[in-house]
Order: C-alpha cells, then sequence, then structure tokens
C-alpha cells in the first residue's frame, strides 16, 4: 500500500468516525431536549396545581335564613383573589362572591338569594375564581378559562338559562 493509499484510508475513517460521533451528538442532544420539555411541562402543571383555586361549597342542614341559605365554604388550593359561586337550593337561586385565601379551612357563610327557580334541587351551577396571577378557573370542571371571563359567564348563564348576568354579581370593575 502507498502511501498515498494509506493516507486516502485514514481519510475515510476519520470521516466515518466523525459521522458516527455527530449522529450519536444528535441523538443525545435530542434526548436531553425532549427530557428538558417534559421536566418543564411538569414543572408547569405542578405550580398551576398549586395556584389553582379550589373553592368547595357545602350546604348545610340549617332551615334557610332570611336573605339567604347556609353554608360552609372552603378552599383546599390556590388564594383566590375572588370567587363567585352560583348554586340552586330548591326553589332559590343563590350566590357567594368573595376573596377565599389558599387552602382556607372550611367557614360558614349565608349565600345571597338572587331569583326564584321551578327546580327543586339543591346543586352548584357555576364555579369560577381568580388566581393570584389573575387566570380565572372554572372550578366544576378544573379548568383555565381563555377568553374574558364576563364573556365566559354571559355564555354559562345561557346555556344553563339563568337570569344573570357578570356585572350583576361581580362587585370589582378591574376584571
Amino acid at each position: 500500500m502507498t502511501f498515498d493509499e494509506s493516507l486516502l484510508l485514514a481519510g475515510v475513517v476519520l470521516a466515518v468516525l466523525t459521522l458516527f460521533v455527530g449522529i450519536w451528538a444528535a441523538v443525545f442532544a435530542t434526548r436531553a431536549d425532549v427530557a428538558s420539555r417534559h421536566a418543564s411541562r411538569q414543572s408547569d402543571q405542578r405550580y398551576l396545581a398549586q395556584v389553582q383555586p379550589r373553592p368547595q361549597l357545602t350546604f348545610r342542614r340549617d332551615p334557610n335564613r332570611v336573605g339567604g341559605i347556609a353554608v360552609t365554604v372552603s378552599n383546599t388550593g390556590g388564594a383566590a383573589l375572588y370567587c363567585l359561586i352560583v348554586a340552586q337550593v330548591e326553589q332559590l337561586l343563590c350566590a357567594f362572591h368573595g376573596p377565599l385565601p389558599q387552602h382556607a379551612p372550611p367557614r360558614d357563610e349565608l349565600l345571597r338569594k338572587l331569583e326564584t327557580t321551578s327546580d327543586r334541587t339543591a346543586k352548584v351551577l357555576l364555579d369560577v375564581a381568580q388566581d393570584i396571577q389573575g387566570h380565572w378557573w372554572d372550578v366544576l370542571l378544573g379548568r383555565q378559562i381563555n377568553q374574558p371571563v364576563a364573556s365566559w359567564f354571559e355564555i354559562q348563564a345561557t346555556k344553563l338559562k339563568l337570569p344573570l348576568r357578570w356585572q350583576d354579581l361581580h362587585q370589582d370593575d378591574g376584571a
């Protein structure tokens, strides 16, 4: 084998070795990128789970009081800067609104009477809360609301055939 042939063979071996090292580096860089994106997604999910308000309303067995319905309100999630719960108790449509601190223990509240309905059940119809970042949540479905909350509320109220408007229930001008 001549010097030129051995030099050519060394060049080919070096090129093949470089190709394999490049492929190996690309595979591991791709794996690292996928792992990084997955970890970032998990971190976002953990953060949202901490921030997401989860207000809960329990109807008490107390008889109807004048001006409202006796309930217990708690929050097992993140702080709710503003929370609005619309519930139906027998033939009354009632609402709770106000802030709920993070991991708030159960406290007694009085639901304000809004309207009279023909249905005779006790159920929560709408539950919307604002987290500390200013995002709004549909608490019943556990999803973030990705449109203006007033229009979302109007759509939900229309679907449920509720004679309610966001402006009538929400006290703050900033939402």
